[in-house]
């Protein structure tokens, strides 16, 4: 499932078990780091197309991985009805996403999903975030040129 949100988007992946956790994560994981790395490459190597616009920026972008129980469906009225999903998962993706800003993190991933990773992470510690009861074990891939900047 895919939600747009504002200027966000949010992707839900079903897991069925222990297996398919594994193998949703290392594929969540990949894919963030490979549109991190093509957009880094398109803000170095603006093609043309985007260069010769007047005022424009490269784009950054942040990014969250967690892993959680959501509830999903239509809501709203009969005449305006919205599929989404809601819960505390959803929120902690938002909070953590916005981490990245003040980290200067581009991809951040919770505990729940670096447990599940083969790649090598920095733990960056746990944070209170608004409306989660505990503290969020965060961690990020470790730093390279291409991944040192976020929004």
């Amino acid at each position: 499932m895919l939600k747009f949100i504002g200027d966000g988007l949010l992707a839900v992946f079903p897991i069925a078990d222990a297996a398919a956790a594994d193998d949703a994560a290392e594929r969540a994981f990949t894919a963030a780091c490979q549109a991190l790395a093509r957009i880094a490459d398109i803000a170095a190597n603006p093609p043309a197309l985007l260069s010769d616009i007047d005022g424009w920026q490269p784009v950054r972008s942040g990014l969250a991985l967690h892993m959680g129980e959501v509830f999903f469906g239509n809501i709203g009225s009969p005449t305006r009805l919205d599929f989404t999903v809601i819960g505390p998962a959803v929120n902690a993706a938002a909070r953590v996403e916005a981490l990245t800003k003040e980290l200067k993190r581009p991809l951040l991933v919770t505990a729940p999903v670096a447990a599940l990773l083969k790649d090598e992470l920095d733990a960056l510690g746990s944070f209170d975030l608004r409306g989660i009861r505990e503290p969020v074990g965060v961690f990020a891939p470790p730093l390279t040129d291409q991944n040192n900047e976020s929004k």
